[in-house]
């Protein structure tokens, strides 16, 4: 029978970095155990996910399976990376045009049309990059039947080229260039999401439209030094996303938890789930580091990130931000 987890404990005895009376601590309350009963409900569906994933990477199990040679035949992954160039080709078109766009006002004119459609082509094919940022999720579609990526916005600082010149008596003698740091720009990245790293309710089939989900969870984990990047005012190299918190405290309260690059994914999520998988005693080496888990919880037009499962540090409601979730799902039919 599986114990609480240390956070489910830590939660319900209002041992947390907010005030038990405040609004931040009933959202905590609210999404964990909305979380808890997804995972609970979601876990035949992890298990097979895992299960296909076994078979794709040529991992044999032994007691399903005997096997004197403990040599596995792979077809599974023959298969996929047979059928994946031509499922590429067939969700991003070499084509000039990805997107046509049909205006509401019929006053629009074809100028400002076409102008709009260039900037929106050259946006998701060239600066985002979307034919190959959503390779992976196309990948585990036809690996496992699902694969995820989410659209970020970010801040990310580009290279700057200065060129120096040399001028003797009116002529140029020599010229250098150097390259330097840029500003940083604000701008929007197609994510890889891994399989694990999604947790849906069972009530609809997408994330966004007229069959999606009520929930849907992304358990996404943060080096120490990612975690401090993303709680600065000033962003750089990190997502473009207004959080607040205390961030050594939350620092600290992972590494009370044991969330370092030691403990396997699955597992962190069973935590935050109020489950405990392994209770982990041994002392921790100077090779592991902390990883912060931030639950990307998503609702009803509102978003909520919770760090630890304990403390919130993003919050927004009814807003154009939250109209829709940031998240895409690639399916194979």
């Amino acid at each position: 029978m599986a114990k609480y987890s240390a956070i489910k404990r830590y939660r319900d005895e209002g041992k947390t970095l907010h005030n038990p009376d405040s609004k931040e601590y009933k959202l905590v309350q609210e999404y964990m155990d909305v979380l808890e009963y997804c995972h609970e409900r979601y876990k035949p569906t992890i298990n097979r996910l895992e299960k296909l994933h076994n078979i794709y990477e040529n991992a044999i199990n032994e007691t399903m399976f005997p096997t004197i040679s403990k040599m596995a035949i792979p077809n599974h992954f023959g298969m996929v990376q047979e059928a994946l160039p031509n499922a590429l080709e067939y969700v991003w078109p070499d084509a000039l045009k990805t997107y046509e766009l049909n205006p509401v006002d019929v006053d629009v004119e074809l100028e400002t049309l076409d102008k709009v459609e260039h900037a929106l082509n050259y946006m998701v094919r060239q600066r985002m990059r979307a034919k190959w940022a959503t390779l992976p999720a196309i990948q585990n579609a036809i690996k496992t039947g699902i694969g995820y990526a989410a659209v970020v916005p970010t801040v990310v600082t580009p290279p700057a080229t200065l060129n120096k010149r040399f001028v003797q008596n009116g002529r140029v003698v020599s010229q250098t260039r150097q390259v330097g740091v840029g500003k940083p720009q604000k701008t929007l990245k197609i994510e890889n999401v891994g399989l694990g790293e999604i947790i849906p309710s069972d009530d609809g089939a997408d994330f966004n439209g007229t069959n999606a989900v009520s929930y849907v969870f992304r358990i996404k984990l943060y080096g120490e030094d990612a975690f401090r990047r993303l709680m600065k005012k000033v962003k750089a190299d990190t997502e473009d996303i207004e959080v607040k918190g205390p961030t050594e405290a939350i620092i600290q309260q992972a590494s009370d938890f044991n969330f370092t690059t030691n403990v396997p994914l699955p597992e962190i999520i069973a935590n935050l789930g109020g489950v405990d998988i392994q209770n982990r005693t041994l002392a921790r080496t100077e090779r592991e580091f902390i990883m912060v888990p931030v639950i990307q919880c998503y609702g009803e037009h509102e978003h909520v990130w919770i760090a630890n499962g304990t403390t919130v540090i993003y919050h927004e409601k009814d807003s154009l931000q939250t109209l829709h979730r940031p998240l895409l799902k690639a399916c194979v039919t």
